[in-house]
């Protein structure tokens, strides 16, 4: 299960701020504004998990040239 966003405790809410990012929160930590708006909070067992796309470094091959003129 979800952890909440202040403490250790279970999440029993999210506040999804965006349709790939959602706050996580308590029974005790719901902020205010959304104590009086539940229509905004889901579950976490609702909410889909946020993917954060990963990059990687491309690395530029050293090239050697050959000084040496035979």
């Amino acid at each position: 299960m979800a952890t909440c966003a202040v403490c250790v405790n279970d999440a029993l809410y999210v506040y999804k701020v965006t349709d790939n990012f959602g706050i996580n929160y308590c029974q005790y930590h719901v902020p205010g504004f959304l104590a009086k708006n539940p229509h905004l909070l889901d579950s976490p067992e609702v909410a889909e998990p946020v993917v954060t796309p990963t990059t990687k470094k491309k690395t530029v091959a050293s090239v050697e040239t050959d000084a040496t003129n035979s």
